[in-house]
């Protein structure tokens, strides 16, 4: 696949892990700052900076990229659309979003393959933008989307996840397992809960005693959460709401 030229600006954990993605599948990149203005004529600028320095980086990029020829700009803010965007649009610069929906906690965060990237904006932006994604062995998630409540999915799913992690670390610290062994052993659950979500898809990769139809251990783990924490209690009854939800759901499809 030809790519274009890619140059990446900013060089934080985004940033830093997709030139390294894309170096290693053999393509050039150019990483950096954020804060760079140099931008070369049919080169696929990618942003990868902070939500808030969106707007004076296209109001900085606008006269720039007008100067030159097949310039496309994309940034990875979840939160923001390609309207973000806006001043380079205005001078006929395509531009898009490209957001990948991964979690990045570092910079050697590699990617998992078949993962989804929200591409939308322009259609010459999207497709060099797909282009990019598809090198990355990822899947374009194609607009429009409403980027708030699309990121706020991804908030709820990713960060929330680690949120609830720690509450099972405290559980499995008051159960007696030793403190150096707690987190580590949550990490390989959360891996085969998400390849039973990749696999199977919802209701289905739900598992447990509330999709048994278990009452009474369900009943048990209020009591062992109840002695613990009462905001652990409040969790879990949520919780167990929308299981049996999925639960229901899941028997509707036997």
């Amino acid at each position: 696949m030809t790519l274009p030229a890619v140059a990446i600006h900013g060089r934080g954990k985004v940033g830093r892990s997709l030139a390294r993605e894309l170096r290693a599948r053999g393509h050039e990149v150019t990483l950096r700052a954020g804060n760079s203005l140099r931008v070369r004529s049919r080169e696929l600028v990618i942003l990868a900076i902070p939500d808030g320095a969106l707007d004076e980086a296209a109001e900085r990029l606008a006269p720039v990229c007008a100067r030159l020829e097949g310039v496309v700009v994309a940034h990875c803010a979840g939160a923001r659309g390609p309207e973000a965007l806006a001043a380079l649009a205005k001078v006929d610069v395509p531009v898009a979003q490209m957001h990948p929906l991964v979690s990045f906690a570092d910079t050697e965060r590699r990617f998992p393959l078949g993962a989804a990237v929200l591409v939308q904006g322009s259609r010459r932006a999207v497709t060099g933008v797909a282009r990019v994604v598809r090198a990355l062995g990822l899947v374009p998630l194609r607009g429009p989307v409403d980027p708030m409540r699309y990121h706020a999915a991804a908030a709820l799913v990713s960060n929330g996840a680690i949120a609830l992690a720690e509450v099972g670390r405290q559980l499995l610290l008051a159960a007696g397992v030793d403190e150096g062994q707690a987190s580590v052993a949550l990490g390989p659950l959360l891996v085969s809960t998400g390849e039973n979500l990749t696999r199977l898809g919802l209701p289905l990769a739900l598992t447990g005693p509330v999709r048994r139809g278990d009452r009474a251990t369900v009943a048990r783990h209020r009591r062992a959460l109840a002695a613990l924490d009462p905001r652990f209690l409040r969790l879990h009854r949520e919780l167990v709401v929308l299981q049996e939800a999925l639960t229901r759901a899941a028997n509707r499809t036997r």
